[in-house]
């Protein structure tokens, strides 16, 4: 069945089974106007490949892994700014973040940021730590696919 659709600008679109043919009225530019058919096809596939890939390449894993990991991230710092902070400068009078060094040659001085460095560092161990007992606790290690057995002789 073939239906005609007529709309205020004179574009006519018509629909024949699963295909939409859509035409325009000639214009300065486009002497015969445009005919645009749109398939099915030209629409699903494009739609189905893109949902495969984010299957085969597990990409919503992937971002979900993402969000887990800076969100554990947010926790860790505020961790580091809330006890490790405030108990380095109870020891050592300055927080650990600030802590420099300076080295001087000849009539040149650098100051090196090794308190920054080390926050950094901590920082790193603490998100692999807080990400490896997520983990652990929600045994999300154990996830993975079911092997199917293969049919065959069996004895």
């Amino acid at each position: 069945m073939t239906e005609q659709l007529k709309t205020s600008t004179d574009v006519k679109v018509t629909a024949q089974g699963d295909n939409v043919k859509i035409q325009t009225p000639p214009t300065a530019q486009h002497k015969s106007g445009l005919n645009v058919f749109v398939t099915r096809d030209l629409v699903q596939e494009p739609i189905e490949g893109f949902v495969g890939f984010l299957k085969e390449y597990a990409v919503v894993g992937l971002a979900v892994g993402f969000a887990v990991g800076s969100q554990a991230q947010q926790v860790v710092k505020q961790i580091l700014a809330s006890f490790i902070d405030p108990a380095f400068i109870l020891v050592f009078g300055k927080a650990l973040s600030v802590r420099t060094f300076t080295l001087h040659f000849r009539s040149h001085a650098a100051n090196f940021g090794w308190g920054a460095l080390l926050y950094a560092i901590l920082n790193f161990v603490f998100v692999l730590a807080a990400i490896y007992i997520i983990i652990k606790v929600f045994k999300l290690d154990k996830l993975s696919k079911k092997k199917s057995k293969k049919k065959g002789n069996s004895k």
